[in-house]
């Protein structure tokens, strides 16, 4: 198979079309303000793949092109972009509008692949998938919105997402579904203890926060899934703790979720929470630091982060890997990305039947296929 890859950026959607197409890509094609992410694939892959600048115009060999992957920022999308200028009409689009008409309109791929925020799907991103089916169109491809999590790819973390996939055909093939599941204690204990990062923790300090050596004082057991603060407010126990602690700051917290109880309201929990033992949610900075591994009273390792992405044992994340913690989160977690490759490669072999759609929709998380027209997508 002959690919190449638009923006990169931390490699997980390449890593995983390499590994579905068995080779490495003919080259790769970026822009400047996306080199320092997409640096840490190019630091993986030494010089074995050719990097280009879009700004540099290069002459790129691209000629019979089966599959073009590509990873756009997904911000405008994203339900963890709480800005104003979250929806299809963010300026962040522009960048997954702009990296589909190169693909379609230069590079003319067989098949082109990108993955953003699950909100595609939805009615949310009504709007790009608009602009998108016309984008198609106008090149002569149909389109597919596939929807699906990590955890159904034998990865345990639960990471929603949408990969859109056009097709240079008039109709959509029927994708296949997969549901591989696998449990987080034992992919975590399948690591090598020795591998670089497994002793480098976001939290070295967990063993002295004050609401986990409450919880630990006062036997209230390890609740899969739920948050320290939530433990103790469960139990009734947010005046007692607040009796009891030596943290001003800790108690201030207690009983401020203490009164808002009472008066029936919710509250924020930015509190450590313990994980259970199938799966880990997505990946992303809001979990960093908070999360309690499943069986040892300690933080994930950033090892177990990045392997949880489905990254080899030795991706690195340059001289210090803290600082780069980030970069872990803004990725496409390896067998996701590979099982989609896998799909556009028989759909390429002729492996896979053929519908009657020219913009179709299909969710792996309900091994279900909304065929539609264009005029009634969502």
């Amino acid at each position: 198979m002959k690919w190449n890859v638009i923006q990169p950026l931390a490699g997980g959607m390449v890593l995983g079309a390499e590994k579905a197409l068995g080779c490495l890509p003919e080259f790769i094609v970026s822009q400047k303000p996306f080199e320092f992410n997409d640096s840490f694939l190019l630091d993986y892959y030494g010089d074995k793949v050719p990097y280009y600048f879009l700004e540099d115009e290069p002459k790129l060999d691209c000629t019979e092109t089966d599959i073009t992957v590509s990873v756009p920022v997904c911000a405008g999308l994203s339900q963890l972009n709480s800005s104003k200028t979250r929806g299809s009409d963010a300026p962040q689009n522009d960048n997954m509008l702009f990296n589909a008409n190169y693909a379609l309109s230069v590079i003319k791929p067989k098949v082109y692949i990108f993955e953003n925020a699950p909100a595609l799907y939805t009615s949310v991103g009504e709007a790009v998938a608009d602009k998108l089916r016309k984008l198609g169109e106008k090149n002569g491809y149909s389109i597919t919105l596939y929807k699906t999590s990590t955890h159904l790819h034998g990865l345990p973390q639960k990471r929603h997402r949408t990969f859109a996939l056009f097709w240079k055909d008039s109709k959509c093939p029927l994708m296949e579904y997969e549901n591989v599941s696998s449990n987080l204690v034992d992919f975590l204990n399948e690591i090598p203890p020795e591998t670089p990062y497994m002793e480098t923790y976001i939290n070295n300090d967990i063993l002295n926060d004050s609401f986990y050596k409450y919880i630990k004082e006062k036997k209230l057991g390890r609740f899969a899934g739920q948050s320290f603060l939530t433990i103790i407010a469960k139990n009734d126990l947010l005046e007692d703790f607040a009796y009891w602690t030596d943290s001003e700051r800790a108690k201030e917290i207690a009983l401020r979720v203490h009164g808002k109880l009472k008066e029936g309201k919710n509250f924020w929990d930015h509190t450590s929470y313990f994980l259970n033992s199938d799966y880990i949610g997505a990946i992303q900075g809001r979990i960093y630091g908070r999360t309690i591994h499943p069986t040892k009273d300690r933080d994930l390792s950033i090892r177990e982060l990045i392997t949880l992405m489905g990254h080899p044992l030795d991706y690195m994340l340059k001289d210090d890997p803290l600082k780069y913690i980030n970069v872990i989160g803004q990725n496409v977690p390896v067998t996701t990305a590979a099982f989609i490759t896998s799909q556009a490669k028989k759909f390429l072999n002729g492996e896979l039947p053929m519908t009657d759609e020219i913009f179709a929709r299909q969710d792996n998380t309900k091994c279900k296929q909304s065929e539609v027209s264009l005029h009634d997508f969502f």
